[in-house]
């Protein structure tokens, strides 16, 4: 992998549907690039191919974020197991100095305590407990280092009805954009908080109003932002709309129009599509 400054980032949205995956968009799942280390946010899906798609080797994957465990958002996490572990056994394109029939390092799995009992599980099923390191991801918890270039990721919970679920704030204090997600959430006033400032917000907002418990539309996401700024929590500079609905047809353009009459007129906001690059730095 050709390493960058250590301060660069970029971030995709691998999908950007909700649990029902349907064109033009599949399930939701980003790739964060933090000083050129590549790092997964829940796997549904062929996950090797959007990954290769988006240019990353999954073998060269540096850690993985499994927010919850509904099934939208690890059902492609065994075929990425699969994927790494038969490419080191076959030599298919492997990275250099890596040999054939080595295991090659486990895939670091972070996830909230619920997520991770049921990782656990699942790869003793699939008889591959051995290609993943599993560590807890919990708000509270602190921020947890990745990559070797001073990126930390904090788990901050949501609240996603009775399914546990952490979000999370990328940063790197020596500098460097801030990066917030969501995942699969009402609007918090902690998680916002703890966003404040973000250079990019990634949060649900699957409708543009009327939300079911659980979930986020986007007249609430936007008037919550507003109450906060009202409070002196600074607002993201960018908003993109994740897990977003794909019926009716133009829901994402109500979302848009939405977002847009609902925050600040400083916050750029964008509903991508999959594959969407969202963020960028050098």
């Amino acid at each position: 992998m050709t390493r960058t400054s250590d301060a660069s980032a970029r971030v995709i949205a691998l999908g950007t549907g909700s649990a029902v995956s349907l064109r033009p968009r599949g399930n939701a799942s980003l790739l964060l690039e933090l000083g050129g280390r590549p790092i997964l946010v829940d796997a549904p899906g062929d996950v090797p191919h959007r990954l290769m798609a988006a240019g990353v080797d999954p073998l060269d994957l540096e850690a993985m974020v499994l927010t919850h465990h509904h099934e939208d958002h690890w059902g492609g996490l065994p075929g990425l197991l699969l994927h790494r572990m038969v490419r080191r056994r076959f030599g298919v394109a492997l990275r250099p100095g890596e040999t054939a029939g080595e295991a090659g390092p486990p895939l670091r799995i972070l996830a909230p305590p619920a997520a991770l009992e049921f990782a656990a599980r699942l790869l003793e099923l699939t008889e591959r407990s051995e290609l993943a390191a599993l560590e807890r991801f919990a708000d509270g918890d602190g921020p947890r280092p990745v990559g070797d270039a001073g990126w930390t990721l904090e788990p901050v919970a949501g609240e996603h009805g009775d399914m546990p679920v952490s979000g999370f704030v990328a940063r790197r204090p020596a500098g460097g954009p801030v990066i917030a997600y969501s995942s699969d959430s009402e609007p918090t006033e902690r998680f916002l908080t703890a966003a404040a400032g973000a250079d990019l917000l990634v949060h649900e907002c699957q409708q543009a109003t009327n939300a079911p418990s659980g979930h986020s539309d986007a007249e609430s996401l936007g008037q919550a932002i507003r109450r906060l700024e009202t409070a002196g929590v600074a607002p993201p500079r960018r908003v993109a709309a994740m897990h977003v609905l794909p019926w009716p047809e133009d829901e994402d353009e109500r979302i848009l129009r939405t977002l847009e009459r609902e925050l600040p007129s400083s916050v750029q906001v964008i509903v991508p599509e999959d594959g969407a690059v969202l963020l960028a730095t050098d």
